[in-house]
């Protein structure tokens, strides 16, 4: 997936593509993400899933806005840059 990214940026990044990524095509590309981080990927399959599809979101936010404050100090203003 993409480059330059935390280890919870990344995890939130590829658990919230995940609960998108519903074309079966993608299949291979879920089952990687389902490999890596199972227990969270039978959560956003359960019958809580779309709380925690909202808490991965909402930690993907929170990282991103955590990493652009370390590089953009002035820039603030312009989180969030939503670009998944």
């Amino acid at each position: 997936m993409a480059t330059n990214k935390t280890d919870l940026e990344e995890k939130y990044f590829n658990l919230v593509w995940f609960a998108r990524s519903i074309d079966p095509a993608m299949q291979n590309e879920r089952d990687k993400v389902v490999e890596k981080y199972p227990v969270e990927c039978a959560r956003i399959c359960g019958e809580n899933g779309d709380w925690e599809h909202g808490f991965n979101s909402g930690m993907l936010a929170c990282l991103r806005l955590v990493s652009h404050a370390r590089v953009y100090h002035s820039k603030l203003d312009e989180f969030p840059l939503l670009d998944t």
